[in-house]
């Protein structure tokens, strides 16, 4: 290594003096162009010769400078590498790994020191963030104390320390999810309450409890926190049992009144909202508060109505008995004198039919009488018709009733008739009846056979003696010559008089906008 320096030095030298010598042979024509003594020319050649030696002087002492310097980096530069490896645990500097000579064991060991402080800010980023966390999750969401360690930002952690940081760090994990759940289960059940019974029993401090999102505002979740939702929860739940005694006792008077009111104001069950036992799972403290009113505002409708209300009732309740007897009437023993009965339950029958128009003209007049002073009338029923137009209603859709009955019993008749008509027997039922008699071979009535006939055989009838017949010629069924002709003992079999009935409403509709059609050969009986 040393050979490359002389040759380097020796070629600067070799390099100077050919540039001196160059030089001295320019200056020398130029002064001897000039012409200058030589006098002139040695005070010029001392001057430059001054200047040479100060520069070489200034060359040495600065290489000694540096020299020095290097020495001092390289020292600094060691000493620092052994306390960043000491601070980070690797152990003391290997020797063999650092080159010879000062400027190489310089510059290594410079980019080893830039090297480790690189590592020493990882190890700190990294023991900041885990200590953070730590901080967080214990001090901040469980109320921990992990105490205070100093120049953690500028020493690096024991790694045994560090670990004990991460373990900390998952048990408030885990202790911090067991709080929030057990607090949010407590929360719940509280604030179910709390709407039941209303915010009127509880205190701010428990209702900021009870209104605190955890999920978006972070606290310290402590056990005294805990300890301070178990107590209100108790307390909930007995406010809760002794309120609940007290509304229910309450909520069934009022059910009781108001049943009452719904049936002096004739409410029909579609607008009988309330049920009849309170039911906490979805009922609060303002469905009584609901109830009252209901019950004032009903209050205030009968007695501004009580006239009406009690004539409808009384019409109501002969239409009931009226609906009764004609249910009654449509029995088989209707006419069964029972005890002598049935003498005075036609009677009361033929009363409620004049009863019922009766009463109802009543009714009517008493609701013309009451809008002459009233600008609202009694309203009963469903959709709260007025009481009068209720009652007719009711008598409106009873006819409707009995003359959709009587058009389904018309349709089916004529559909039966038509049914024999076309085929002489009734439709076959859709159901079996009930205890019907199993039939066995013996109890089965044989079909006659018809005695058979060939076109070439013997036409010899055995016919009866009581009345003539015609004879049957007998033939395919399906087609038969045209000179044929079958004579049926059995007349009537069809008539066009049938042909007018409809089968269906939907037909009679059909039949009323079609032209009657001429029959395009006469009938055969």
């Amino acid at each position: 290594m040393s050979k490359p320096k002389r040759f380097s030095v020796d070629h600067w030298q070799t390099s100077l003096v050919t540039r001196i010598n160059n030089a001295k042979d320019a200056l020398s024509e130029l002064w001897d162009e000039m012409a200058l003594s030589e006098e002139q020319r040695k005070e010029r050649l001392q001057d430059s010769e001054k200047l040479v030696f100060d520069l070489l002087d200034n060359m040495v002492k600065y290489e000694q400078q540096q020299l020095e310097e290097v020495k001092r980096k390289c020292l600094q530069y060691r000493q620092e590498c052994e306390e960043l490896r000491h601070e980070l645990g690797l152990g003391p500097l290997p020797e063999a790994v650092i080159p010879k000579g000062l400027a190489p064991s310089g510059n290594w060991l410079k980019n080893e020191c830039k090297a480790l402080m690189k590592k020493k800010k990882e190890r700190m980023t990294e023991q900041l963030q885990i200590f953070g966390e730590v901080k967080e999750a214990s001090c901040d969401r469980v109320g921990w104390d992990i105490g205070s360690i100093d120049n953690i930002s500028t020493h690096i952690v024991p790694s045994s320390r560090i670990m004990e940081w991460k373990k900390q760090k998952i048990e408030a994990d885990a202790t911090y999810n067991v709080r929030i759940e057990k607090i949010r289960e407590l929360q719940s059940t509280i604030r179910r309450i709390v709407n039941h019974i209303g915010r009127k029993e509880f205190a701010d401090n428990d209702l900021m409890l009870v209104d605190m999102d955890y999920d978006k505002y972070e606290s310290v979740l402590s056990e005294e926190i805990v300890q301070h939702f178990i107590d209100l929860h108790t307390r909930a739940q007995q406010s809760y049992t002794q309120w609940f005694e007290n509304i229910q006792f309450e909520y069934d008077e009022l059910m009781v009144q108001l049943q009452d009111l719904w049936e002096a104001c004739v409410v029909a069950e579609c607008d009988r909202f309330f049920p009849k036992t309170f039911n906490p799972e979805i009922q609060t403290v303002d469905d009584i508060e609901n109830l009252r009113n209901e019950i004032a505002q009903l209050k205030l409708k009968y007695a501004e109505g009580k006239i009406i209300y009690d004539k409808l009732r009384e019409w109501l309740a002969i239409w009931k008995e009226k609906l009764q007897y004609e249910e009654e009437s449509n029995l088989k023993d209707k006419y069964n004198n029972r005890g002598g009965s049935l003498q005075a339950r036609l009677k009361r029958e033929t009363q409620l039919k004049n009863l019922v128009p009766r009463v109802l003209s009543e009714l009517e007049s008493l609701c013309d009488e009451h809008a002459k002073t009233h600008e609202n009338i009694p309203t009963a029923g469903p959709g709260r018709m007025h009481a009068a137009e209720y009652a007719r209603w009711l008598v409106q859709s009873h006819e409707d009733e009995k003359r959709i009955d009587k058009e389904t019993k018309e349709d089916q008749k004529r559909a039966q008739l038509a049914q024999e008509s076309r085929f002489g027997v009734s439709p076959s039922p859709s159901k079996r009846t009930l205890h019907q008699t199993i039939k066995t071979p013996a109890s089965i009535r044989k079909t006659p056979r018809k005695q058979m006939f060939g076109l070439n055989g013997s036409k010899t009838l055995q016919a009866s003696v009581i009345e003539p017949v015609s004879t049957p010629i007998d033939g395919p069924k399906t087609s038969s010559p045209k000179d044929l002709i079958y004579h049926s003992p059995r007349r009537h079999l069809f008539s066009p008089a049938l042909s007018s009935i409809p089968s269906s409403p939907l037909s009679a509709q059909r039949q009323q906008h079609q032209p009657p059609k001429s029959p395009s050969r006469p009938w055969r009986y």
